[in-house]
């Protein structure tokens, strides 16, 4: 009758962690889900997501045509779905569209912040693809159309010499002021 009490104590032990597992595991998502449910309020409005997986059950073969019925159910053209814990925005009529995309393009247009290529690299300034949508930007994306379409009329003008001399003095200008930089484009 002794042999057996090792086993049962370590049985209760046993179990004791299996539980406070489940309690843990249990607690991590509830606080998971709070944690959604209070960011859903702050986002436009979509179908009610399920704790773990979001709306992903909710979506049927064609998810264009359930985009449309929710939009129309919500009223809105602008529709949150959750895929998991994350949050996707669809945009569903074109007013919507343009409203983001075009009047509020620069609250919405910017590009995320890159630790890794962008500070520790020193290239955050620099490269066009890390700027965030600003002025600066903008100058920088004026100055990378201008390249371009000089070097393109210069390729041109390899077949056709008298074509470079169609360039616009300020494109020469562009051009002398980049010979002058040290700085790789």
């Amino acid at each position: 009758m002794d042999a057996l009490r090792p086993h049962v104590a370590m049985t209760t032990v046993g179990f004791r962690a299996f539980v406070l597992t489940i309690f843990v595991f249990l607690a991590m998502i509830s606080f998971s889900y709070l944690n959604m449910l209070r960011l859903r309020r702050k986002l436009p409005p979509g179908p009610f997501p399920l704790p773990l997986v979001g709306n992903f059950l909710q979506l049927k073969k064609m998810p264009w045509i359930q985009f449309e019925e929710w939009s129309q159910k919500y009223g809105d053209g602008l529709l949150t779905i959750w895929v998991g814990r994350t949050p996707y925005i669809i945009v569903n009529d074109a007013w919507s569209a343009s409203d983001l995309m075009e009047k509020r393009a620069n609250i919405h247009s910017s590009r995320p912040h890159q630790v890794v290529m962008g500070d520790i690299c020193g290239l955050a300034n620099r490269n066009q693809v890390l700027l965030k949508y600003d002025d600066h930007w903008r100058l920088q994306r004026k100055m990378m159309v201008c390249t371009i379409t000089i070097l393109h009329q210069i390729h041109v003008s390899t077949a056709d010499n008298y074509s470079i001399r169609r360039l616009d003095p300020k494109q020469f200008e562009i051009i002398e002021a980049f010979k002058g930089t040290k700085q790789r484009c």
